[in-house]
């Protein structure tokens, strides 16, 4: 017993001393020149679709060439459409009998509009509720017909300045959207309380890459002009919001005349890329398993109001050094260091650089809708996000994603220390970066970071700040780490224990209920549905049914098209019932019951 123990201690001892040579440690000077060069001025903050975005592009794609990888794709590049910009069209027209209304001064398509014209009917619905609760009851639709009509909606709620108001969960525009879409109408004209906006300014467009249509015209008129259509009924929108906010009652009614008017948006899209490149593995039964290596590469361009930045008033380039320049420029050593070590991996290696992550995963949730390769086949996907701001005092990794793979748990106590760095880690596979695409995939991930800081998201975050040193180790201990993973004979099991969803999405605190599912939030499906993509073990939709891959497309017989409209529904449901949910499963129309 004791020489087969010695025997195989040597086997086991061999074993890892070859893994650790089969990448030779990163090129330090290669992540600084990277990081350098693609937080630089000159490209601008590599917004998606700008000259700096395809410069960074280029530039990622020629560090791919000068290792040896071999590109995959298009020549190394995964070319992909986003939205960049939502502009008024020359059609919009707001005719009213007496009303001579003009675009942006007393009219505006809403960003989420359909492109539609109709004439006919207005209905004045209030505040546009539509509230049952055992606590809280109030319907402006009360009585009236409004199918094939224009509604007339006040923005807002009656107790807005109340953080604990009872009305926050009916008082979003799209709810209001979708209350009058269930009800019939055909289009929604808003006009904004003074409690919302006392200067009357009428909405702005903003553009959404994940951008969903409504399903009807939705248009913002000033009160002014509100105004003029209600004169004949003797009303004033002022007049009416006193009378609501005090009475916490409904008052709705007809309008004389009929409206015609026309929402027209033109959608600008732009191509950004996926910059990807593999080195195939070295075992015949391993090689045709991937291992996916990525980060993204994008940033936020000039920052500005409707970007991410943390510093809206100021339109300066945002450097994106930390975010995610060192992480792009860690794939890109990191493959270099495979390419240049005289032992290759067991398993093939897959290299990414993700466009439009910033915009919501969109470079990523690409990738694995077209995958390059069978994405069965791909067992694995490390991501590197934020790695250049390691401390210099108590300096600590966070790896995320350690028990999505069942073989993980004896993988990672071997590296809980590297140099000086302390790792700390984490089960979940789910982020807000791009592994989570991944995991929603049921791949097992592992997610490397040194964290935010007061830096993100601004100007600020420059590479002069950058810890090279730093991001150089952190390099190196993800190769001690992979080559624990990528070489092991034993398989890749992915672990679906800890399945939960840690995004955000508005209003989500403000829900009673849930299903337990991983939504998909870029609107993949287009108007279809909703795309489930991930289901929480043991809750009501795991329960009643729902699989991953099911496309929702309505719940209590009410239609959802996209994650805003599946929020709203939530919000009207109470937990404890039981309701039906409708989903189409690899293009079969069912209906299942799910107990909330």
């Amino acid at each position: 017993m004791k020489k087969t123990s010695c025997i195989g201690l040597l086997i086991l001892s061999f074993w890892f001393t070859s893994l650790s040579v089969i990448a030779q440690k990163v090129d330090g000077n290669l992540i600084k020149k990277s990081i350098e060069y693609l937080a630089s001025k000159e490209l601008g903050g590599r917004l998606p679709g700008t000259k700096g975005d395809s410069l960074a592009a280029n530039y990622i794609r020629s560090q791919f060439i000068k290792s040896g990888l071999k590109l995959l794709a298009d020549s190394g590049f995964q070319r992909f459409d986003i939205i960049t910009d939502i502009k008024a069209g020359p059609k919009n027209d707001f005719t009213y009998p007496g009303i001579e209304a003009n675009l942006n001064t007393d009219f505006v398509p809403v960003s989420f509009s359909k492109n539609a014209t109709f004439k006919s009917n207005a209905v004045f619905v209030g505040y546009g509720f539509e509230i049952n609760t055992d606590s809280l009851k109030w319907d402006d639709y009360d009585k009236l017909l409004v199918k094939d009509k224009w509604v007339i909606i006040l923005r807002g709620e009656p107790d807005l300045d109340n953080s604990k108001s009872k009305y926050q969960n009916y008082s979003s525009d799209r709810q209001k959207v979708l209350t009058a879409k269930d009800k019939g109408a055909l289009g929604v004209v808003f006009v904004n309380s003074i409690a919302m906006n006392k200067s009357d300014a009428l909405m702005k467009l903003h553009s959404d890459p994940n951008f969903a249509d409504a399903g009807l015209p939705v248009i913002n008129i000033s009160r002014n002009v509100a105004n003029m259509m209600l004169k004949s009924n003797e009303q004033t929108i002022e007049l009416l919001e006193k009378e609501y906010n005090s009475q916490k009652k409904p008052h709705s009614f007809s309008l004389t005349e009929k409206l015609d008017a026309t929402a027209d948006l033109i959608l600008t899209k732009v191509k950004t890329y996926n910059i990807v490149g593999m080195i195939e593995g070295s075992d015949a039964s391993l090689k045709t398993q991937y291992v996916v290596l990525g980060g993204h590469y994008d940033h936020l361009g000039m920052g500005g109001v409707g970007s991410s930045s943390r510093m809206p008033d100021t339109v300066a380039v945002h450097y994106g050094a930390d975010d995610n320049a060192s992480g792009t420029s860690g794939v890109i050593a990191l493959a270099d260091a495979y390419m240049k070590s005289k032992i290759k991996p067991k398993r093939s290696l897959i290299f990414v650089a993700f466009g439009a992550e910033e915009e919501g995963l969109l470079g990523s949730k690409y990738f694995v809708k077209y995958p390059v390769k069978d994405i069965k086949n791909m067992v694995f996907m490390m991501n590197f996000d934020m790695i250049g701001r390691l401390k210099t005092d108590n300096p600590s990794l966070s790896v995320s994603g350690s028990e999505t793979a069942l073989e993980f748990k004896a993988i990672t106590p071997n590296h809980t220390k590297y140099d000086s760095i302390s790792v700390s880690y984490s089960p979940d596979g789910y982020g807000p970066s791009d592994h989570a695409t991944f995991f929603g995939q049921k791949i097992p991930v592992m997610f490397l970071t040194t964290g935010v800081h007061f830096d993100y998201h601004t100007p600020l975050d420059h590479p002069s700040k950058i810890n090279y040193s730093g991001c150089t180790s952190v390099m190196n201990f993800s190769i001690e780490l992979l080559n624990d993973i990528i070489n092991n004979q034993n398989s890749i099991t992915y672990n679906p224990a800890n399945v939960t969803y840690t995004g955000s999405t508005s209003n989500r605190s403000s829900l009673k209920v849930t299903l337990g599912i991983i939504p998909d939030v870029s609107n993949s499906t287009g108007s279809k549905g909703l795309l489930v993509e991930g289901v929480k073990k043991d809750g009501p939709a795991n329960k009643g049914g729902i699989e991953k891959g099911d496309i929702i497309t309505a719940i209590d017989g009410k239609s959802i098209t996209d994650i805003e409209e599946y929020m709203a529904r939530l919000r009207q449901l109470e937990a404890g019932k039981t309701v039906p949910v409708d989903i189409i499963r690899n293009g079969t129309k069912m209906v299942l019951l799910i107990k909330l």
